[in-house]
């Protein structure tokens, strides 16, 4: 269950000989429940977000480091805060367990460096968590005329096209894995955490090609990881957090990138689950910033009426209510902006 030995051994180096701290004994004795995270990453219930963290949500180092994926002010450099946290005692306390001089270890720079270590991952930006693009995959600019002739024929106009592309900060590739792909990303609070590239090749299979969070299959299809799992993901979850009058859960990310392209005026903002079950972490995501919505809806394909009961089962309890495609359309992807208003203020 624990890292692999060469983080030991690196981290073993580094502190001459003596690793002070060791988490997963620290979770063992102490009976916390966790989980590998990835790379040298662990995860463990958040304590300071409470019960607003019904996942794992705060991964640690074998060198001490923390960090919440739910709130990014929930981090540092030494576990001492963290473990006091956990078994709610003192400082003092917590210090002796851990073996904290008041001396941080590693610095900020280490600490950064850290979340692009050995794991095999790209180099992350300054903030935690943030994925960079390889340079092969860029924003649909004007130049990108393919892309936007794609977006016309699913039902854009040429301005509104471009204005998607600019909004969504869609991005494309005409070289490498995501040849021929209109790529859009996962933004979480914490930044970009994964994408996934839809071709725009009629007939090309698989329709949608995303991030593996397994570092095996990542490093086997030779792309980044993706930083979150994608039944952690929510595509457009960034407009979570400014509220509204309808949050509209949908299948795909085209159906979401055009249902809240076409409702923001009416006060509708949409997001997707990248398929039709509900994974933990986008549970705890819909159950954090839900209550900032009027009303909240699921709206799927026409032919997923048995897969709707199921999550409306599951959402119940934050208020999440059906929506049934109106005549004419198979799917919110093909969703026209009168058709969006209506079906939510008709």
């Amino acid at each position: 269950m624990g890292p692999p030995l060469l983080y030991w051994k690196a981290l073993d180096a580094r502190e001459g000989g003596k690793v002070s701290f060791v988490w997963t004994d620290f979770f063992l004795s102490h009976s916390i429940p966790f989980s590998p995270a990835g790379g040298a990453w662990l995860k463990t219930h958040c304590p300071f977000c409470g019960s607003e963290d019904r996942g794992l949500h705060q991964n640690v180092h074998p060198a001490g480091g923390f960090h919440c994926w739910r709130n990014a002010e929930h981090r540092g450099r030494t576990p001492t805060r963290l473990v006091q946290a956990l078994l709610s005692c003192s400082f003092e306390e917590a210090a002796a367990l851990t073996g904290d001089s008041g001396k941080a270890f590693p610095d900020d720079s280490e600490f950064s460096g850290m979340l692009s270590d050995l794991a095999g991952r790209p180099a992350l930006e300054e903030k935690l968590g943030l994925l960079s693009f390889p340079k092969e995959i860029r924003l649909v600019g004007p130049d990108g005329y393919m892309f936007h002739r794609y977006l016309q024929g699913r039902g854009y106009t040429e301005e509104e096209a471009v204005d998607v592309c600019k909004d969504y900060g869609l991005r494309c590739a005409l070289q490498g894995p995501f040849r021929y792909r209109l790529v859009l990303p996962t933004v979480h609070p914490q930044g970009l955490v994964s994408w996934a590239g839809r071709s725009i090749i009629p007939g090309v299979a698989p329709r949608y090609k995303g991030l593996a969070h397994d570092l095996a299959k990542s490093r086997s299809e030779r792309l980044p990881q993706a930083l979150v799992p994608l039944h952690g993901c929510l595509f457009n979850a960034v407009a979570m957090p400014t509220g509204g009058e309808h949050l509209v859960v949908v299948e795909g990310p085209m159906d979401a990138l055009n249902v809240d392209f076409r409702g923001r005026a009416y006060g509708i903002r949409s997001v997707c689950l990248f398929g039709k079950s509900l994974g933990e972490g986008q549970a705890s995501l819909l159950a954090e910033h839900s209550r900032r919505f009027q009303h909240c809806w699921l709206l799927l394909d026409e032919d997923a009426t048995f897969d709707a009961l199921a999550l409306v089962e599951k959402l119940a309890h934050l208020g999440f209510k059906t929506k049934a495609m109106p005549p004419r359309f198979k799917d919110p992807a093909m969703l026209s902006t009168t058709a969006v208003g209506k079906l939510f203020h008709g």
